[in-house]
């Protein structure tokens, strides 16, 4: 090989290379993690460009699903330790969730909303450790949890926000339980899951109308609903995905038992005031 045939390789390598962490950053998300290794941050959203650039090369990529191994790296230096130090602490009215689901009664005093997707690492890690559980579990009448699709991790996640509003269809349970089944999935499992049948399968596994589903995820009546979702998250400006919002303000996942505790000390505190 010549020099310049040489110099001509080493750059195609060097191009291809760096498609392929171009797509790995879109498709994966980049996963930023505290001081404990096992304790995820959260999986820091796509800017619109890294969007668009994934969308213009997907054809060059193909279905978006290549099986690439991401190397944990260190966190950036000077990244907050509390993240209601940023300047989002609060969810404008004009951008409050719309086509969520939501568990806990309405008189509820504690609203706690999870803007999240199925191909985010850190929001499946919250999901098998049960934090959300064990606070609805411990709390069933104070907290009232709402969950807002923001599909911008994986290839994948835009059908599935379709799929799970196709459920949410036939009823909130259908919901809950089709939302749960999507996180039981494997990473490798999730990544087939790149055409309407896997999710047709979930779907009747589950007990639900597979025809009603099949002719939802068929007609592509929840796509424009899916793009909004994705759109409104990052007019929000959130850092990652999950975040968190708790009656409106924006806490770290690692302390939403404490405010949540605080929230309700304070309230039982106001009621006794003024019943003296």
């Amino acid at each position: 090989m010549n020099p310049t045939s040489n110099r001509q390789w080493s750059r195609g390598v060097w191009l291809l290379g760096l498609a392929v962490a171009t797509f790995a950053m879109v498709g994966a998300g980049i996963v930023l993690l505290t001081e404990a290794e096992d304790e995820p941050l959260f999986v820091q959203t796509p800017t619109r460009t890294h969007i668009g650039a994934f969308q213009a090369n997907s054809t060059f990529i193909g279905n978006g699903n290549a099986q690439i191994t991401l190397e944990p790296v260190a966190p950036p230096q000077g990244l907050p330790e509390d993240l209601t130090a940023t300047p989002l602490t609060q969810i404008p009215p004009e951008l409050a969730p719309a086509y969520q689901a939501a568990v806990g009664p309405d008189s509820a005093r504690i609203t706690l909303v999870e803007y999240g997707t199925y191909g985010c690492h850190v929001c499946r890690h919250v999901f098998e450790i049960g934090l959300i559980a064990k606070l609805l579990a411990q709390y069933p009448q104070e907290i009232r949890y709402v969950f807002v699709h923001w599909p911008v991790i994986h290839p994948n996640d835009m059908l599935a926000t379709e799929a799970v509003l196709c459920a949410q269809e036939q009823s909130n349970e259908a919901f809950w339980a089709f939302h749960n089944s999507l996180f039981e999935l494997t990473y490798p499992e999730y990544d087939s899951f790149d055409h309407p049948a896997p999710f047709i399968a979930v779907a009747y596994q589950l007990g639900l109308d597979p025809d009603a589903f099949r002719a939802c995820l068929g007609s592509g009546l929840y796509r424009s609903h899916a793009f909004e979702l994705q759109e409104r998250g990052l007019e929000l400006g959130l850092p990652g995905t999950p975040t968190f919002f708790v009656n409106g303000q924006l806490v770290h996942k690692r302390d939403l038992e404490d405010t949540i505790l605080r929230i309700m000390a304070e309230t039982r505190s106001r009621a006794e005031g003024a019943e003296r």
